[in-house]
């Protein structure tokens, strides 16, 4: 094994323990993912990495669940943002779930909110993409 494939295991490692659950829809071709509670500035690139591989197989309709996560600082906001642009731009989306009092208010602090879905579950997400072509 070279140093690329040792970094690219490596990556993919620091990613599976970022995500605690994936699972794809086949039939809608939406991926729901929940994420663990480490999202930390140490964790950005893997975070941006995350959604880049996602797109390179063919996923830009996501409904991330963060029930989970506990904190999340501006550059992950700016990650989310930038990747829904691009999922968007590919026909898909992102929507969210379990969003936290403190996730919410920060969202809401910047005026995401208004420009996000957000859902109390991962069912009314989903339901949410066979709608106007998913976007609320």
């Amino acid at each position: 094994m070279n140093r690329e494939d040792n970094m690219k295991e490596d990556n993919s490692y620091a990613i599976e323990s970022m995500v605690d659950r994936a699972e794809h829809q086949p039939d809608s071709g939406i991926l729901c993912v929940t994420f663990s509670d480490q999202l930390s500035s140490a964790r950005l690139r893997d975070f941006r990495d995350f959604f880049r591989e996602e797109f390179e197989r063919g996923h830009y309709k996501l409904v991330l669940n963060l029930e989970k996560v506990d904190i999340i600082l501006s550059a992950h906001i700016g990650i989310l943002w930038s990747q829904r642009q691009i999922a968007q731009q590919h026909g898909g989306d992102l929507k969210f779930v379990g969003l936290s009092k403190m996730i919410y208010a920060a969202f809401d602090a910047i005026s995401l909110i208004t420009f996000i879905d957000v859902f109390d579950t991962v069912e009314e997400a989903i339901e949410a993409f066979g709608r106007n072509g998913g976007r609320e």
